[in-house]
């Protein structure tokens, strides 16, 4: 499978369903990582969209140029694919499902529920990323000294 397919954003289940799910993957992962439950979700007549959140090519130096906010306005943007359905629920996986949170709580309106699946929901003290970004060239290159 090509990187950029592994990346790719995917509807999968039925269109004319009524109830829909979006579904977010972690830090630094890709939609692939929900592969499996948006194949059960469609499988039980659910219309499924698991979305590549900002950032999140599967290089992990693309997270040096974007931030909390462009994730969150993807996820905004994912929600927004899900428009003509009456009931939507979101699920996410780690950092997935503090962004799930984040937009329940924006869209209450919008979302029916949310399933967050190992998900940090405070970190502390604010701003650690800052300080741990500019480190991941310097992980990779260790990283490719094991493959």
């Amino acid at each position: 499978m090509l990187q950029q397919e592994k990346n790719a954003s995917f509807f999968t289940g039925p269109e004319e369903s009524n109830t829909a799910c979006l579904l977010l993957h972690g830090f630094n992962s890709t939609p692939l990582e929900m592969r499996g439950l948006a194949e059960a979700l469609a499988g039980a007549g659910i219309r499924v969209y698991a979305m590549a959140v900002a950032g999140h090519t599967g290089n992990p130096e693309d997270l040096l140029y974007t931030d909390h906010r462009e994730w969150f306005a993807s996820a905004e943007a994912g929600l927004a694919q899900l428009a003509p359905y009456p009931f939507v629920f979101v699920a996410g996986s780690s950092m997935g499902g503090a962004l799930a949170l984040l937009l329940a709580s924006r869209h209450p309106d919008r979302i029916s529920g949310v399933v967050i699946m190992s998900a940090f929901t405070r970190v502390s003290p604010p701003g650690w990323q800052r300080h741990l970004l500019p480190l991941l060239p310097q992980c990779m290159r260790l990283g490719s000294w094991f493959t």
